[in-house]
């Protein structure tokens, strides 16, 4: 261990990004961590040459900080554009990821890798709740899914050939304050833009998914770094609460414009799994145990948001 006083040395690749940004907000406040964020703004252009990570950047950064535990947070998380960017959606999600092994393999390889894979590695599952080793799940339905399942492959290869220790965490429904895309932010744009009276979404409104508070995801992350054997393995990060789209919406409804009318298209989008419910025992064996109510933090979120009441 690279200790400076004690401390564990957290390197964060994308502390820009949601996740990354929470990552050094929270984990900056713990006396017994010593973390450096590296920013990627600008870093993701639609141009290819502009999406690599910047490879001298990162080696700099890990020679003068000498981490004990490098996060990437530095990839994309937007199952829609892979369809029609999937070659921007391989470069940030698994070619990148390739690209940090290597770095750390080369420069200090005592380091041990966090990297943030997706529950849409499981496709649209058969069995519930999802568990990491069930191997019929693990059926993407999006090129992001497939990217995400190709990092996870790097990282486990890494870690038999002792190349390097890594851990993926398969993150679920992650929301928070400051998130400003996926669903509670749509709901939010969309009665917004219907004044307060019509909310139109896709599905049927049955479709479930498992959301898990970014506070939360903070949390597991540390129990992961804290108790974990880095043996380049996947572990599911999620509440073990299953929530349908359709309760979503009314308690978003409920606080943002009490009188909107909820109305489900009926259309599904291609990469949209039916059913997502994690199996997180492996996660709870390493101390976690989630803190925040979907309802409390949902409540959190809209309140953040200046004019929430329409």
């Amino acid at each position: 261990m690279n200790n400076s006083g004690g401390q564990l040395k957290v390197l964060i690749i994308g502390s820009d990004s949601f996740i990354g940004s929470n990552l050094e907000r929270i984990f900056g406040q713990n006396p017994s961590l010593d973390v450096l964020g590296i920013e990627l703004k600008g870093k993701h252009s639609l141009e290819l040459d502009f999406l690599r990570l910047d490879d001298a950047l990162i080696q700099k950064a890990i020679s003068s900080f000498l981490p004990d535990v490098a996060i990437n947070a530095s990839g994309s998380a937007n199952v829609q554009k892979s369809f029609y960017e999937t070659g921007r959606d391989r470069e940030l999600n698994e070619l990148n990821v390739a690209r940090i092994i290597n770095v750390l393999s080369m420069t200090i390889p005592t380091c041990r890798l966090i990297n943030f894979s997706s529950a849409a590695v499981y496709g649209s599952p058969t069995k519930w709740p999802i568990n990491e080793q069930d191997a019929e799940n693990q059926t993407p339905l999006s090129p992001y899914g497939k990217h995400k399942y190709s990092s996870e492959v790097l990282l486990e290869s890494a870690s038999a050939a002792n190349q390097l220790c890594t851990v993926s965490l398969r993150v679920f429904s992650c929301y928070g304050v400051g998130q400003r895309k996926l669903l509670l932010w749509d709901i939010y744009q969309k009665l917004s833009s219907s004044g307060g009276k019509r909310l139109e979404l896709f599905g049927t409104g049955t479709e479930t998914r498992d959301y898990i508070h970014i506070d939360d995801l903070v949390a597991a992350t540390l129990c992961v770094i804290k108790n974990h054997k880095f043996d380049g393995s996947a572990i599911n990060i999620a509440s073990g609460r299953e929530t349908s789209i359709a309760e979503l919406a009314r308690l978003s409804v409920g606080i943002i414009s009490p009188k909107a009318e909820i109305v489900f298209n009926g259309q599904s989008r291609e990469g949209d799994p039916k059913r997502w419910l994690a199996d997180i025992s492996k996660l709870n064996a390493l101390g976690f145990t989630p803190l925040h109510r979907l309802e409390n933090g949902i409540e959190e979120y809209y309140s953040s948001l200046s004019n929430s009441a329409l």
